[in-house]
């Protein structure tokens, strides 16, 4: 990457959250796409999705269950997990017609009479079929990490680690319901913000080694952000993708 061109991409004082570059990529007509590094957002194309379940199923009932989907990935979700999580206090038969109904609502909003297989069910347990969701904030962000990694240029390397610091709008399934608020998604949000950490002290060190040593100081400053104020030392792993996806789409 021409060295020039990448520090014209570069917006230095765009806010965690927002783009840091001029040149974004459209997104696919009908492409299905879950953003999740915070507000956990389902895109259609460019366009919102106000629900993933259809009209008979929760709103948040069926977004709970897409993001356990998508976060267990190849080890696939088990219908007595999802019940005890999303309907822990209904009668199981209650609960059972509620995940079922839930599951097909799933399935016909996300896949339609195009693709009605988006939910795969093998060996007792439910599995998003390969390439439902075509793009998500998590693969991104990996793909970014390969790429700084493999950067020798700093200017371009600050460029791209700016692009994952973009991503970053919150905590991983900040507001998931139901999903958000579980024990599962402990050991990947965790994973998330130590990467996010380690991007951000990296950015301070070429910020400093480029002469921009007041940018530096921000971003090292914006590392606490991530932590409620907690003290924070530099992650061993520096920005190691490695665990942020189980298995790839």
């Amino acid at each position: 990457m021409d060295s020039a061109a990448a520090l014209g991409q570069i917006n230095p004082l765009a806010r965690p959250g927002a783009p840091a570059v001029l040149s974004v990529v459209p997104a696919r007509a009908g492409a299905l796409r879950l953003d999740v590094i915070g507000s956990v957002r389902v895109l259609r194309g460019e366009l919102p999705m106000s629900t993933v379940g259809g009209p008979k199923a929760g709103a948040n009932q069926a977004l709970g269950l897409f993001a356990f989907l998508f976060d267990r990935e190849t080890r696939g979700m088990d219908k007595d997990e999802a019940i005890e999580l999303i309907w822990p206090e209904s009668p199981l038969p209650v609960a059972d017609t509620a995940f079922h109904r839930t599951m097909l609502g799933l399935r016909r909003t996300l896949g339609g009479e195009a693709q009605p297989d988006v939910v795969e069910y093998r060996a007792g347990r439910y599995f998003l079929a390969e390439g439902v969701v075509e793009s998500s904030d998590l693969a991104d962000l990996e793909d970014l990490l390969e790429a700084s990694g493999s950067e020798s240029d700093p200017v371009a390397r600050i460029a791209l680690l700016e692009r994952c610091r973009s991503l970053n709008r919150g905590a991983y399934m900040d507001d998931c319901p139901f999903y958000g608020t579980s024990v599962f998604v402990e050991v990947r949000r965790s994973l998330v913000q130590s990467v996010m950490t380690a991007v951000l002290f990296e950015l301070g060190d070429l910020y400093e080694t480029t002469g921009h040593p007041a940018l530096a100081a921000l971003r090292r400053g914006e590392v606490g952000l991530l932590s409620d104020g907690d003290s924070v030392t530099e992650p061993d792993t520096g920005t190691d993708a490695s665990g942020l996806r189980r298995g790839r789409r």
